[in-house]
């Protein structure tokens, strides 16, 4: 078992002149997309507006660039897709393979993103798990589960990691 940071860097860091004797099995990959059978997820629209203008402009005055004060379901799904969406799809032997917005060190996409929303509008409170594969958001629990009744409109998002998903293609096992 590793038990220090240095031991976990030496047996999983990248070395290209020795990759000798291993290769990916791929009958054991993880899947590219987490799922939550059984759950209907709500859609998040794709064909969105972008902001007009500077960056810095539309961050200090977001009405004047045509957002809206409080967060919604549109606002949520522009800042999905502009921060973590398919960008292309590479076809081979093995399946698709998807790249995203989101760059990860051998494209393995180890994270998942998940949003706590309260007062959103279009979007009911509760915790749900961005869906990257269809743009939807599934919900896992209902209500103000973090306690963000302090505002309207507010969301606080997060990213967990799936270990195996790191682990999978590094020849040695912990």
């Amino acid at each position: 078992m590793i038990k220090t940071c240095l031991e976990y860097h030496q047996a999983t860091s990248y070395d290209r002149f020795d990759m000798s004797g291993h290769a990916l099995d791929w009958a054991n990959q993880p899947p590219v997309f987490k799922q939550y059978p059984g759950i209907t997820s709500l859609p998040l629209p794709r064909d969105l507006q972008l902001p007009k203008g500077k960056l810095s402009a539309i961050l200090s005055e977001p009405a004047a660039a045509g957002l809206p004060k409080r967060l919604d379901m549109e606002t949520l799904s522009l800042l999905l897709l502009l921060s973590n969406t398919h960008t292309a799809r590479a076809r081979s032997s093995e399946g698709d393979f998807f790249f995203r917005s989101a760059a990860s060190a051998g494209a393995l996409y180890p994270t998942e993103i998940y949003v706590a929303s309260h007062e959103v509008k279009g979007i009911d409170n509760g915790i749900y798990h961005f869906a990257i594969q269809d743009h939807s958001l599934v919900p896992l629990r209902k209500g103000d589960v973090l306690g963000l009744a302090q505002g309207k409109g507010s969301l606080t998002a997060f990213r967990a990691r799936i270990k195996f998903s790191v682990t999978w293609p590094v020849s040695r096992r912990w």
